[in-house]
């Protein structure tokens, strides 16, 4: 073997080295791309179960299996952490599901806020430990959604109180033999301060056959009734209005942030698009550039090829 074709030989390594090193980096390259799209993907999936993610508030009208519908997917992409952080989202959101549970209309909503929540029973008192419990083991105990949360418990713990204690005055007054002005308006006082649902209604429901007869005693008695009533509704009335404003201002905050994020979601759409275009001019130019490498190798080996035969000829 002449030097000629050694020196040949040795650029035809040196070509066919480069070629396998640049398609090995490109297909590295494109492994890495992939599973950044790919996880990517998944947390923008994570994401749309949320109304704002940051503020740890879900979607409107979601439920659990969503959550299982995605970690599911997720798994088995090997995405351990993304997994994690779905089901972290799905035992935050069952936290939710079952405050919701303790009142007759769901209080929480995506980012809506039931200006008058009306807790179901008494019996919900033994379900709210549980609750917090729960929410202070959640990592989003501090943002705004944990302190919601918190904070519609403690207004369930206060209905609970005062349910519980209208129900005892209720049981008092109607097994008792000797029945007061003062003890039946007591007994009133202690149900006006209930919000206005179902369980209200049966108290109120006992109550008025003691009503009617305390009513028929005689109409100055009635009288007096009639005008104590009236103002222990309106000061019941005050009490809920304040306890309303409380969530109303709350549910004027949200609609803020709401709109915040639609601003923010048009930016994030407006980047997304930008990033895409810029993905696939990288792609473009990565298969040119394989290309044009492909390319040179097979011109080299021509070359190698062309230039070979002549020197044999003249060893010959």
């Amino acid at each position: 073997m002449t030097k000629k074709m050694i020196g040949w030989l040795f650029l035809g390594i040196l070509v066919i080295g480069s070629v396998s090193f640049a398609g090995y980096r490109i297909y590295q390259d494109r492994v890495v791309e992939t599973q950044n799209e790919r996880k990517e993907a998944f947390n923008q999936k994570l994401k749309n179960l949320y109304s704002d993610q940051e503020s740890g508030y879900f979607a409107k009208e979601l439920n659990e299996d969503q959550f299982d519908q995605l970690a599911n997917e997720v798994n088995g992409a090997g995405e351990a952490k993304t997994v994690e952080a779905i089901n972290q989202a799905k035992e935050n959101f069952s936290i939710q599901q079952q405050m919701n549970q303790l009142f007759e209309s769901n209080v929480l909503n995506g980012m809506e806020l039931l200006a008058h929540p009306v807790l179901k029973s008494p019996d919900s008192e033994n379900k709210i430990p549980d609750l917090e419990s729960k929410l202070q083991e959640s990592d989003a105990k501090d943002i705004s959604w944990g302190q919601d949360i918190q904070m519609i418990l403690s207004i369930a713990k206060e209905q609970a109180e005062k349910y519980k204690a209208a129900d005892d005055s209720v049981t008092t007054l109607t097994s008792s033999k000797s029945i007061s002005l003062s003890d039946y308006l007591g007994t009133v006082q202690a149900v006006a301060l209930l919000p206005e649902g179902d369980y209200k209604k049966d108290l109120l429901t006992k109550l008025e056959p003691i009503r009617t007869k305390l009513s028929d005693s005689n109409d100055q008695f009635a009288a007096k009734m009639q005008q104590d009533e009236s103002a222990i509704a309106s000061a019941a009335a005050s009490y809920r209005q304040r306890q309303a404003k409380v969530l109303e201002d709350k549910n004027k905050e949200l609609q803020k942030i709401q709109k915040e994020v639609a601003e923010k979601q048009k930016t994030y759409d407006s980047y997304a698009r930008i990033s895409q275009s810029r993905a696939d001019s990288i792609s473009r130019s990565k298969a040119a550039e394989e290309s044009t490498t492909e390319s040179s190798s097979s011109t080299s080996g021509s070359s190698s090829s062309s230039t070979t035969q002549p020197s044999s000829s003249a060893a010959n």
